[in-house]
């Protein structure tokens, strides 16, 4: 990502961290709503997979939708995940979650050497072959 790019995501992340923290779906958090392959997923149970500032989304759709399967977060953004049913993952590495304090401070259940704890399965959003939602990352 260049640094241009950076900068204009900017006022775009922080008005998504401000409408998570206040219980507010994005915008794209209300669009997976609509998707009747989420809701159907919702129903099923299937895994629920947000990373970074999709994970705000992932967790008020768990809430807002009673998501009855896993809900995985990767790399969340301080207040992290400690809902009943939450697995939260967090890079050794990465600042966003605290990386090696996430542990200790309790804000990850799982603090990884590698990635984000994706399992060795690629990046990208959109559903996956064994039936995963994932969130939008930020």
């Amino acid at each position: 990502m260049c640094l241009l790019h950076a900068l204009l995501d900017v006022p775009f992340n922080l008005v998504d961290s401000l409408l998570g923290m206040q219980g507010i779906l994005s915008a794209s958090g209300r669009c997976a709503l609509k998707d009747e392959r989420v809701m159907e997923a919702a129903r099923k149970g299937v895994r629920l997979e947000g990373h970074s500032l999709g994970t705000l989304d992932a967790r008020l759709m768990k809430v807002s939708m009673g998501w009855d399967g896993p809900v995985v977060l990767l790399a969340p953004p301080f207040p992290g995940g400690w809902e009943a049913g939450v697995h939260t993952v967090c890079a050794h590495s990465d600042p966003v979650c605290f990386g090696p304090a996430a542990s200790v401070l309790g804000l990850a259940k799982e603090v990884t050497r590698g990635g984000a704890g994706r399992s060795g399965k690629g990046g990208g959003s959109g559903r996956d072959d064994d039936e995963r939602w994932r969130g939008r990352g930020g």
